[in-house]
């Protein structure tokens, strides 16, 4: 389900579908064999009861002063999604919780992207509603805030969920 493009330099930042986040360096993560299983991240970071919902490719920027410039953006099943400076997740420890969810609703994070200034966020409902927005429309929280974001796509009716987000920049251009 998740497939994303890096390089070796990278850090990614790894989500679970409770909205911890744990950081691994992609030189960390030994090259295999097709018939190799590779490396445990759940054996690695001790996860038993959560499971991965999104990894989100830092592009080297997690390490330079361009951290300032970008967020990330965080979005759940129920709709709701958040932002937070990339900056903050430069001295973060594993395992650390950076949305706040809905437990008795159970909520759980589905997408995550990085944004920068100017950029569109689009997403998609299970339904079939698509939902373009500029990044300048959601609040900015901090990792340590129990703000948890405002609705990007209201749910409606019947089994209606978030199942993905993206972003873009104004020209299209890419980063």
């Amino acid at each position: 389900k998740i497939l994303k493009e890096t390089t070796l330099w990278d850090s990614l930042l790894l989500f679970t579908k409770k909205g911890l986040c744990y950081k691994i360096e992609v030189s960390d993560i030994p090259t295999t064999t097709i018939q190799e299983k590779g490396l445990s991240l759940y054996d690695k970071y001790g996860i038993t009861k959560d499971a991965f919902s999104d990894i989100l490719p830092t592009r080297n920027l997690l390490n330079s002063d361009k951290a300032e410039k970008y967020y990330v953006l965080i979005m759940t099943k129920d709709g709701r999604i958040s932002r937070q400076k990339l900056s903050e997740y430069k001295q973060m420890k594993n395992g650390i919780r950076t949305i706040l969810l809905d437990s008795d609703k159970k909520d759980i994070v589905m997408s995550v992207s990085l944004a920068k200034d100017k950029d569109y966020i689009f997403s998609c409902s299970s339904n079939g509603y698509g939902k373009s927005l500029e990044l300048e429309a959601i609040r900015s929280y901090t990792l340590k805030s129990k703000g948890i974001g405002t609705y990007c796509v209201p749910p409606a009716r019947h089994a209606n969920s978030l199942i993905g987000m993206d972003t873009t920049e104004t020209n299209g251009c890419g980063y």
